[in-house]
């Protein structure tokens, strides 16, 4: 779950093909804005579009992905599968509260948005929704850029 301790956390990636440098290409930051609300904030140094999962293991999917781009007037939301291949959810509860996007002049992208802890996403018409807590259960916090 994500520590509730810590109102104000960020993880930061930086490319292994990026020479040595304290440049960030691509960061999350979050906080707790209620008892059940997470405002997230995804920066990335180029690309068109930004992206957040919230897998329950330490790789890319199974996970529910928000996206945000440029080119979208909402959030879209994803599902990433074990193998990591990706779709946007079949279903999902509407858990995505507010949503905002800037590009720089650099083609820098920054997406705010704010959520729900308690969501459900349906990978597929065949697949039952999968709960998720961010309040209760274990989950990591996984980002993309493209």
């Amino acid at each position: 779950k994500i520590a509730r301790t810590h109102l104000n956390m960020a993880a930061l990636y930086l490319q292994p093909d990026v020479k040595k440098t304290s440049n960030c290409t691509l960061g999350a930051n979050w906080k707790a804005t209620a008892e059940d609300v997470y405002e997230f904030q995804l920066i990335s140094s180029s690309g068109d579009y930004v992206a957040v999962g919230f897998p329950y293991v330490a790789t890319m999917g199974p996970a529910p992905v928000v996206a945000c781009s440029q080119e979208l007037s909402k959030a879209v939301i994803y599902h990433n599968t074990a193998k990591y291949t990706s779709a946007a959810a079949f279903n999902h509860s509407e858990f995505v509260i507010s949503y905002k996007v800037e590009t720089g002049d650099s083609n820098e992208i920054m997406c705010t948005f704010s959520m729900n802890s308690s969501f459900s996403v349906a990978a597929t018409n065949t697949s039952g929704e999968t709960k998720f807590d961010l309040n209760v259960n274990k989950t990591h916090i996984i980002l993309a850029r493209g």
